[in-house]
């Protein structure tokens, strides 16, 4: 069913689904943020996700094509990103509500947007322009921001966004010669090298029940890297980058469900344009949707009598 699918079709649903994970990959983090180092959080969810790489490598393309890449330096700079974007989520999440912070990696979808314009000479539609403007316009009405915006944890929520836009336009460059399992394989290397040695110093003995939360942070980490890059590679990055939103939806349900987080009318109604934004996208990138036949009906001469 998935290869009948356009692109584009295909790209937003991996979007959707990389997003998705990495809200559950978040909630993991927080959780442990309560008990471990954030060094050591870092280190250990991305050994996972380096574990799993390497037993899933057949069906992702293989090991060794993966190593014989010719974006080496591409595959390098993503790595280090997503170090950036490691550190400073879990530093934001371990001292912020998920929803709140959250809100600050929201900024991603349009520095995402506004550095494709001249990076890549992306054509934005006006479309693209209203969704991601309509989908920030539900976080700022779910969570406005606060005035204490230089406390060290909202700067860090800001240096996430910032890691996030450089990890999502550095997938482009990546095209189909490049295996999916070097879209989680690379980062997933890179964070344990350099991370790891870090991590001996401050280590604390995971109990059994927390390496569990660890196996499923790697998980949905490595689905996450292996979704939204593969989503950005397949469309435009004003497309792919407001799927971004779909994560304050799942952060809503995992902040009530599991961290005891009762969502404002506010928020449920900022979510609630999120959404709209979201199902808008969908509908104005399907060229038989909704929306084009409205649009086309509109344009069609009517008869004269």
């Amino acid at each position: 069913m998935f290869n009948h699918l356009g692109n584009t079709a295909k790209g937003i649903l991996l979007a959707l689904m990389g997003f998705s994970a990495y809200t559950v990959g978040d909630a993991c983090v927080k959780w442990l943020s309560a008990y471990y180092p954030v060094i050591e959080i870092v280190a250990i969810t991305y050994c996972f996700s380096l574990v799993l790489c390497v037993v899933a490598s057949p069906w992702l393309g293989g090991l060794r094509r993966t190593l014989q890449t010719k974006r080496f330096k591409i595959h390098i700079a993503r790595g280090f990103t997503n170090m950036g974007v490691a550190v400073f989520a879990i530093l934001a999440l371990s001292h912020m509500p998920i929803t709140s912070a959250y809100t600050i990696f929201f900024m991603a979808p349009f520095i995402v947007t506004l550095l494709a314009l001249p990076l890549y000479k992306e054509h934005v539609p006006w479309q693209n322009w209203l969704v991601i403007a309509l989908g920030f316009t539900g976080v700022l009405i779910a969570f406005p921001p606060g005035p204490a915006l230089f406390d060290p944890w909202v700067l860090a929520a800001f240096g996430t966004a910032l890691c996030v836009a450089a990890l999502n336009l550095l997938a482009r460059p990546l095209g189909p010669e490049e295996t999916i399992l070097s879209l989680p394989f690379y980062p997933s290397l890179i964070n344990v090298l350099c991370l790891g040695p870090l991590a001996l110093y401050v280590f604390v003995m995971p109990s059994a029940q927390h390496l569990l939360i660890f196996a499923l942070a790697g998980v949905m980490l490595t689905l996450g890297l292996i979704g939204v890059a593969s989503g950005f590679r397949l469309v435009r990055h004003a497309v792919a980058a407001p799927i971004h939103y779909i994560q304050i939806v799942w952060g809503c349900l995992i902040g009530y469900f599991i961290f005891g987080d009762v969502p404002s009318l506010q928020v449920l109604i900022g979510a609630g344009v999120i959404i709209a934004s979201g199902v808008y996208l969908i509908e104005t990138e399907r060229p038989n949707g909704t929306i084009h036949k409205v649009a086309a009906r509109l344009r069609k001469p009517k008869a004269k009598p």
